[in-house]
């Protein structure tokens, strides 16, 4: 009696083995509704689902749902191209149980989902996505989106990431970490909505590239990219042209276009940048595109259309910390030493009696 009572309790092991292994994450497509419904369970033959990428019906789809099963699903490490081309596409419901904790690509994710209006993605776990490249590309009618409380720290590719979204009219990226980021080029491109962006504070060591990277934002009238340190930067051509409102761009003594002195690197960096003025009154030139004006020195004999941005709070440093730091005055202009009065000394407000 106790064999059998053995063998029945090893029997119904092996058989919720078997049913555990075999949940599969699937899609069903409802043609009548023009909704495509994302599971991760075992009904996928009951259900006549599709495998993930099987689909081709992407371009119908009106409404896409996630089932609360496919929060189980953890196994995902791509949704590279998932929606794009979903043109049709006006409503994603349950994405909160879309589980990223696994995922390193999400480029071109809702590239050219262009009746989106809204997306609250705050619960994506960011850790480890490396390519974010033109996720939102061509999402014309996108007017909210929720990216709060992403850590971006193993992005490397940023590249249009929210490029031709003209109807967002605000984005805190304040929380962005960009230490690894490599490419930024077309991030903002043709983003007509914005009007103030303060980038302030990333981390751009490793930035090689920001060609068109604010191109075409029409109506962006402030740009604050001060505690920017650039020291890559080798492509930067048309980075804010047609920028046409835009009247002040913040940068600090980490500011630098030392690698990008080549013609094709910085043609046309400030083109047709019709209200930009620079600390020391420097007003736009169209004889003056590239990174020649692209300098925070300011004078007569540097004139450029940067604004170097003070910092707040007067501190009190040695005379060798006074020494091996880059000194600047209050108006931007770059000393040799620190004069008498308050300077800028690496960043910050320095008395120096």
């Amino acid at each position: 009696m106790r064999r059998k009572a053995t063998y029945l309790f090893v029997m119904m092991a092996m058989m919720c083995a078997v049913n555990v292994q075999a949940q599969e994450p699937y899609t069903v497509y409802d043609e009548t509704a023009s909704k495509l419904t994302y599971y991760y369970d075992t009904d996928k033959v009951q259900r006549g689902g599709k495998a993930l990428g099987e689909e081709s019906e992407m371009s119908e789809i009106r409404v896409a749902e996630f089932d609360a099963s496919f929060a189980n699903y953890k196994d995902l490490t791509s949704t590279a191209f998932w929606f794009m081309g979903c043109v049709k596409l006006k409503e994603i419901i349950g994405i909160e149980y879309l589980n990223t904790e696994n995922v390193t690509e999400m480029n071109e994710m809702f590239n050219a989902c262009a009746k989106l209006t809204k997306l609250d993605l705050s619960h994506f776990k960011m850790d480890k996505v490396e390519n974010m490249g033109s996720m939102f590309w061509g999402c014309y009618n996108l007017e909210e989106l929720n990216i709060s409380g992403w850590n971006t720290k193993s992005a490397t590719s940023m590249f249009g990431l929210f490029a031709q979204c003209p109807k967002l009219t605000d984005l805190d990226l304040s929380g962005f970490d960009t230490r690894n980021v490599t490419t930024m080029a077309f991030m903002f491109n043709g983003d007509k909505g914005l009007t103030h962006l303060d980038l302030s504070g990333w981390s751009t060591e490793n930035l090689q590239t920001t060609h068109f990277m604010f191109s075409d934002c029409e109506n962006l009238e402030t740009l604050d990219l001060s505690g920017w340190n650039t020291p890559n930067m080798t492509e930067i051509f048309n980075m804010f042209s047609s920028c046409k409102m835009l009247t002040t761009i913040y940068v600090d003594s980490g500011w630098t276009v030392e690698k990008s002195l080549t013609e094709q690197g910085t043609l046309n960096m400030f083109f047709d940048c019709y209200s930009l003025v620079g600390g020391q009154g420097t007003c736009y030139d169209g004889e003056h595109l590239d990174n020649t004006y692209a300098c925070i020195d300011g004078g007569a004999s540097a004139p450029g259309y940067l604004t170097f941005k003070e910092y707040v709070g007067i501190q009190r440093v040695t005379t060798d910390d006074q020494k091996s730091q880059t000194v600047y005055s209050l108006s931007g202009q770059r000393l040799t030493a620190p004069r008498k009065g308050v300077n800028i000394i690496g960043g910050r407000k320095v008395l120096v009696k």
